[in-house]
This record gives structure tokens, sequence and C-alpha cells, in this order.
């Protein structure tokens, strides 16, 4: 599905136009778009940025399917029908990948290939890119099209790290899923992937409390 740079990629690198970081919808866009020699990095293994990770129960849009689809392509926006108004999760990564077949986007991405840091040569005037495998991009331009969601946060809670039990979280759910039947759950925080979340997981868990802290409020502690 994809076409994996080899040991001259420095070499091969220096002929690109611009370096994308991430194949969500931006990263695709530009690849398909923008008409410059481009090629995207992605650190995991399959298309799809947030909508890849984002599969926690009930994961789905907020907003109206057709507000976040390709409308750069007419034909493409008349042959997809949305099932919902608003997508779930599986709907909206199913969506990105055919867009990628459709047009063939798959060669230009490299999967399993993190970048770790990114430099500009004023002097050269390219930036430079390297991967956690040593690998080293150039390139006029770069786009970290990765958006908000890519670096989960991890909550500083005390107690966290002697916490009996086992803690998950939305932006970097388990590919495989998770199995809450007949056990005790907390869910911290009531936004919208909470909102989602919730009812979903109440569906199999023996008891599920959820967390709302008051701005005004010390953060929560958590007990072994």
């Amino acid at each position: 599905m994809t076409t994996a740079m080899n040991d001259q990629a420095s070499t091969a690198s220096a002929n690109l136009d611009l370096a994308i970081v991430g194949p969500g919808f931006a990263g695709l866009y530009a690849l398909r778009e923008l008409g410059y020699r481009v090629h995207v990095f992605e650190a995991d293994d399959d298309i799809g940025g947030t909508w890849y990770w984002n599969r926690y129960p009930g994961a789905r849009r907020d907003i109206e399917s057709m507000q976040y689809s390709c409308w750069w392509n007419d034909q493409l926006q008349q042959d997809w029908a949305w099932t919902e108004r608003c997508a779930t999760q599986p709907e909206i990564l199913s969506y990105i990948q055919h867009v990628a077949d459709r047009f063939d986007l798959h060669h230009g991405v490299t999967l399993n290939t993190r970048i770790v840091s990114a430099q500009f040569d004023a002097g050269a005037d390219r930036c430079s890119l390297t991967t956690d495998g040593g690998q080293k991009i150039i390139a006029p331009l770069a786009n970290m099209a990765t958006g908000v969601l890519s670096a989960p946060l991890v909550p500083d809670l005390k107690g966290m790290d002697d916490f009996k039990g086992r803690i998950y979280m939305t932006s970097d759910w388990p590919l495989q899923g998770v199995d809450f039947a007949d056990r005790r759950v907390g869910v911290f925080g009531t936004g919208s992937p909470a909102i989602q979340a919730i009812p979903e997981i109440a569906k199999q868990a023996g008891h599920l409390h959820a967390f709302q802290r008051l701005i005004s409020a010390s953060p929560p502690e958590i007990s072994p």
C-alpha cells in the first residue's frame, strides 16, 4: 500500500518540493491538489491521522459529515453517500481510505516512519527532517499536517503511577478494542469524547462513574 524510501532516500528527497508529516485529511489534500513533488510520512501503519487512532466506543464527528469531506473534488462529493448526518469513526476512516485508493495516493506515503526532528537551514533555504531510523529528508518546504490531536496528553493525576487498574485514553485507543464487561469504570472529563463514549461503555460496564472537575476544585487523586 505504500512505497518505502530506500537507503538512498536522502538523495531522492532532494527532488522533493514539499515534505508532509501526517496523512489525514490535510496531508492527503496537499498530496493530491498542490501540484508539487510531495511525499508524506506517517508514524502509524496506515493512513487516517486522527481517525486512525480515535476509535474509542461511540467515536464520531460532532459536525455534519458533508462539512468534513473532501470538497476539492466535485465528483467524489456526488459519488460518496454518508450513511449518517454525523459520521462515526469507522465510516470516516473508510472514507479517507477510499479517497486514497480512488486518487492513487498510497504511493506518496511512507508508513511506520516517525519524524523526530525538523530544522530549517536559512543559508540553503531548505528544511531537514530526521526520521526515527536516522534517515534525512531534505525539501524546500515542510508541512506539519499533524493537527492538534496527534500527541495524546497524559493527565498528571496524583497516584496514577500506582494505580492497579487499566488506564485508557480516547486519543490513543487500543486497536483491538477494550472489553468493559462487568468492570467498574471511571471516565475523567465530559467533553465530546466522553459524551460519545459513556453511553457505549455503560452498556457493558458493571458500574460507570463520570468525573467532572470544577474549575475551582483540585485535581482528583487515583487510589490503587
